[in-house]
């Protein structure tokens, strides 16, 4: 049950704003035609808990 909110586009790439259950797996690379950008971030709306994409890793980290 992923929702998302466009923040910012310049061509195929943006940053995008996710909202979802710690259970959902962390989008990255691409997500709906969209390459994600550096920033992305992930809330996850059951546990409160935010992370937010490295392009460098291609991962989602937990912020403290």
């Amino acid at each position: 049950m992923i929702t998302y909110d466009v923040n910012k586009q310049i061509g195929n790439e943006a940053e995008l704003a996710f909202k979802g259950l710690a259970a959902d797996t962390k989008p990255t690379g691409t997500y709906d035609g969209y390459d994600l950008m550096n920033g992305s971030s992930f809330f996850e709306m059951d546990t409160q808990d935010v992370y937010f994409y490295n392009g460098a890793t291609d991962s989602c980290l937990a912020q403290p």
